[in-house]
């Protein structure tokens, strides 16, 4: 092993000088692009659409970022007018849906409803799940007794 002098001594020094500065700016290019990432994840809108059909029943789901828009249209029932407006709330509220708005009425044979409601904090629930549950609640609904 050789003894050090002072001119090893500098060059050591000097990589690993080079060596921190190295990894300052590793560490300055990580923090740039966790950045990038986090702004990139806030400005994501999620989007989905989806629409289902059975005999008496026609689901539309729209989601736009936590917006969630649902129209149903359902045939009438001599008796029940109202079973749209009796199960969605209760399906909406399993689904961890916030409702926020109902408009709607009968229109002929049929019923139409719009449900205006957002997705609670941490649900990640989608278009499609919201759709199936709602048709079959629906249908379960138009079921004979």
């Amino acid at each position: 092993m050789e003894p050090l002098n002072e001119t090893n001594k500098n060059d050591r020094a000097s990589v690993v000088g080079d060596a921190i500065d190295y990894i300052k700016e590793l560490l300055r290019t990580v923090n740039e692009l966790k950045s990038l990432v986090e702004k990139k994840s806030e400005s994501l809108i999620r989007s989905s659409w989806i629409q289902r059909k059975s005999k008496d029943s026609e689901v539309d789901v729209r989601i736009i970022d936590n917006e969630v828009t649902i129209k149903i249209v359902q045939r009438k029932r001599i008796n029940d007018n109202n079973c749209i407006l009796v199960y969605v709330p209760k399906v909406l509220d399993e689904l961890k849906l916030d409702l926020q708005h109902v408009g709607g009425g009968h229109i002929g044979d049929f019923c139409s409803f719009l449900f205006n409601s957002k997705i609670c904090e941490g649900s990640s629930v989608y278009a499609s799940a919201i759709a199936n549950k709602l048709i079959e609640v629906m249908d379960r609904s138009l079921a004979p007794i």
